[in-house]
Order: C-alpha cells, then sequence, then structure tokens
C-alpha cells in the first residue's frame, strides 16, 4: 500500500527468489529516480547518501515504457559493477523524444573502498516478472523484481 502523503518514495518487496522494489513519484521522472536509489539500498541494505565520486552519463531506449525500466535498472546494475561503486544520485533524468521509451540521465556513483560500506547483496539483474510502470493517482510507480 503506497503512502498516501508521501508524494516520492520507495519500498522493497518481499518475494522468495529474488527482490522486489516499488518506486513511486509525482512523475515518470520521479518514479524512475526512486527506483535507482531503491535499487541501491537493495544492495547496499542501508539508505544512500554522501558525495558522489564519479558520474557517468546514460542514454537509453526501449520499445516501450517497463522495457526502458528494464534496461535502466540493468544498465544501474552494471555501472556499479563496472566502477566497483553504489549509485547514490540521479541527476537531470527526462525522457526524450515523440514517445515514453527514451530516457537520458546522469548518474552519480561512490565508489567501494575505505570506510564505504561493502554491498549486503549481490544483484545480478532486473528481470521481467512482475515488471510494471503504471500512472497511479497523482503520480507514477514503478514495481520491479531482481535476481540475486
Amino acid at each position: 500500500m503506497l503512502p498516501s502523503r508521501v508524494t516520492r518514495g520507495h519500498e522493497a518487496i518481499p518475494h522468495t527468489a529474488d527482490v522486489g522494489l516499488r518506486a513511486w513519484g509525482a512523475s515518470r521522472e520521479a518514479a524512475f529516480e526512486e527506483a535507482a536509489l531503491g535499487l541501491a539500498e537493495l544492495g547496499l541494505g542501508r539508505p544512500t547518501g554522501g558525495r558522489a565520486g564519479l558520474w557517468e552519463d546514460v542514454e537509453l531506449e526501449a520499445d516501450d515504457l517497463e522495457s526502458l525500466a528494464y534496461a535502466w535498472l540493468n544498465e544501474l546494475i552494471a555501472l556499479g559493477e563496472i566502477h566497483r561503486a553504489a549509485v547514490i544520485a540521479v541527476d537531470d533524468l527526462r525522457f526524450e523524444g515523440p514517445g515514453p521509451a527514451r530516457l537520458v540521465a546522469r548518474v552519480g556513483l561512490r565508489r567501494f573502498g575505505g570506510s564505504v560500506d561493502r554491498p549486503l547483496r549481490h544483484l545480478k539483474a532486473a528481470t521481467y516478472h512482475g515488471l510494471q510502470v503504471r500512472p497511479r493517482g497523482s503520480g507514477w510507480t514503478l514495481v520491479a523484481y531482481v535476481d540475486v
């Protein structure tokens, strides 16, 4: 159940084999940003925070919003793996073009090491199982499951 007064947020969803995530926001952009932060929290086992030491530009295209969400989450997982880092910020996320399936964003990462905690769980990949991106009330909700 989504909180009625909160315009933006995310939460873990219990699942037997994977780990689930529900993110919401007043806009599609906000829901995708929250999904990124929620995904990072699923891996770290705690809220993200701090200053990004590295910024990556992301440009993705897909046939529909669900496929774009799938590509987005897997891109974030890949960036974390490549840089051995946690996603801690998303900046300037926007949808471009005539259709809903082109996403452009800047992703802030903080590398693991020193005093930064190691991930609690290894996130392997987003799945299409239960994947949804839908308008809900006055905002948008993104639901996804990730293989761990």
